[in-house]
């Protein structure tokens, strides 16, 4: 019984749990440092500046501007009727004079305009 016993603790004594390490997970952080470098990089810009209407309109508000999403997300309502409502005159809307298939190229919404009608309807702006 003794015996066995010896033999079960020098089975689990010497019995890895996981595989041995390889020779790469041996090599110090800093050695791997200069193999590879995972900082996030910003793609180039495929034009000198972007849309001019775009920039005057973000100076002239001095970028309290929202997307339709973004104004959806501060009343908690869905996007469409933030659309609905753009379409009844509650809110301004600037949109791009460029058009793509499904729209706008770009749609942004005045925050005070987002907050005046929070106000006005009982249903204040979150973060407001």
């Amino acid at each position: 019984m003794n015996s066995a016993g010896e033999a079960f603790v020098l089975l689990t004594h010497t019995a890895r749990s996981s595989p041995p390490r390889s020779e790469t997970s041996r090599t110090s952080w800093t050695a791997s440092q200069s193999v590879c470098d995972n900082r996030q990089t910003m793609a180039e810009a495929k034009r000198q500046a972007g849309d001019p209407k775009l920039i005057a309109l973000f100076e002239k508000y001095g970028g309290r501007l929202v997307s339709p999403g973004g104004a959806a997300g501060l009343l908690g309502v869905k996007r469409q009727t933030i659309h609905t409502l753009l379409k009844r005159g509650e809110m301004r809307a600037f949109r791009s004079d460029g058009e793509t298939p499904g729209g706008p190229h770009w749609v942004y919404i005045p925050l005070d305009d987002v907050y005046a009608y929070g106000e006005r309807v009982g249903r204040p702006a979150r973060g407001a």
